[in-house]
């Protein structure tokens, strides 16, 4: 697989790795280079902005104005939106930006695999059918909206994999985070859908909304005084369910993707997220409806001694306005690596099979020591944490459950507040 690295392209910024000198977009080529070289791995996420944002000062805006601005600015960049819209939270917000806003969506598309299954309460198309398909409708129905509803069957992309994309090497190094075979097909909607090539030939921006991803947030600890830690945010090198290894390397400038939340042309919905979670655990009672003591991964907090994880539905009622936290789901995935999504595909010992089993096979040889097993495959690589009010320079940020230390910490510098979008 060729990983040519781009260094002025516009899609660095869904992140790059680095080891010493040199930089990539593969996870994977990363750790063996930095071995190699005995380098540590770094993951770039946009850090001339982020690095640069006062991170200690709450945005004056609201988290819906923020939103609303970020939705007028992605409309006013290309001719032709198409938002993926899961019926999840993230997607849901995105939605109701632009529909609730008035701002016009030319479309929004979902993906299914009822053509194999034929099973729409599956754990593939049960939210799709119960949730997505059905408020897209509604909204486009009540709001009479000129907004196209595609319904996409990758059912054959899927079950094609093999050909489509014979070599190993791809399916070890075309992924960071999401090797479900599942994940990749979502890479080749665009080049199998001839409206959008159509549209592109024509000489239209065509550009997919993607809702990534939510605020995760870590204690950041003065090791002088352990009693003294205030909250900071990370990003995640987990984007490439949006925006693959292989988009990046083709680097085709036709192509546009735009990450809702995690942008740097709206740099402060990040911050504005990250302080509304963290004014919720300045008050937060032991018995709040929002507070787990299973370990979740977007923050905790100590009450009377006692440690609380925000679960996710607590999460998005905090940062999304509209969200319904009675809205059908089913749930995260339990592996990022197998998803149940792939089962129907993996229970024959089919050619998918053998490339999805061999790709494991090969990851856990290549990357070792960073593999953690099927649930998150590679481990994951963070930005610096951005604490929420001053710490000391020697402040060590814990990780999302508090047992382990973020390993890819850099110095930053904070210098000027950046515009709202």
């Amino acid at each position: 697989m060729d990983l040519k690295f781009h260094p002025f392209s516009e899609k660095n910024r869904f992140g790059y790795y680095s080891a010493g000198d040199y930089c990539t977009y593969s996870k994977v080529d990363a750790i063996e280079v930095g071995k190699r070289l005995n380098q540590p791995v770094v993951w770039h996420f946009n850090d001339e902005v982020f690095d640069n944002l006062d991170w200690h000062k709450d945005p004056d805006m609201s988290l819906w104005d923020l939103y609303t601005a970020r939705a007028r600015q992605i409309r006013e960049k290309y001719d032709y939106l198409v938002l993926f819209y899961s019926g999840g939270a993230d997607s849901n917000n995105i939605l109701n930006s632009f529909v609730l806003n008035n701002i016009h969506l030319d479309e929004v598309i979902q993906y299914t695999n009822y053509d194999v299954t034929k099973d729409k309460s599956n754990v593939w198309n049960a939210e799709l059918f119960e949730v997505a398909v059905p408020t897209t409708v509604k909204m486009i129905n009540d709001y009479k909206l000129k907004t196209r509803h595609r319904l996409v069957d990758l059912s054959q992309i899927v079950t094609n994999l093999d050909k489509i994309s014979p070599d190993l090497d791809d399916w070890i190094y075309g992924k960071n985070s999401y090797y479900s075979p599942n994940m990749r097909a979502t890479s080749y909607i665009r080049s199998h859908t001839p409206e959008y090539q159509d549209l592109i030939a024509k000489g239209k921006s065509v550009c997919f909304v993607w809702g990534c991803e939510k605020p995760m947030l870590v204690n950041t600890v003065d090791p002088a005084d352990p009693t003294k830690y205030t909250v900071s945010s990370i990003f995640q090198d987990r984007v490439d369910h949006c925006i693959s290894v292989k988009d990046q390397v083709e680097n085709f400038p036709w192509i546009h993707d735009e990450l809702f939340y995690w942008s740097p042309d709206a740099p402060l919905i990040a911050v504005k997220q990250a302080h509304t979670v963290a004014k919720f655990f300045e008050s937060a009672t032991a018995n709040s409806a929002f507070l787990t003591k299973q370990k979740m991964a977007w923050g905790n907090t100590v009450i009377n001694g006692e440690t609380f994880f925000l679960t996710a539905n607590g999460l998005n009622q905090l940062i999304y306005p509209y969200w319904d936290p009675d809205t059908f789901s089913i749930g995260k995935n339990p592996s990022i690596v197998l998803s149940p999504r792939d089962h129907w595909m993996l229970q024959d010992k089919n050619a998918i099979h053998k490339m999805q089993f061999e790709t494991i096979r090969q990851l856990q040889k290549k990357v070792k020591e960073q593999w953690t097993g099927l649930k998150w495959g590679i481990q994951h690589y963070h930005s610096p944490a951005y604490a929420l009010k001053p710490m000391p320079a020697t402040a060590i940020p814990l990780g999302p459950y508090n047992d382990h230390k973020i390993k890819t910490v850099r110095p930053r510098i904070i210098t000027k507040n950046q515009p709202l979008v």
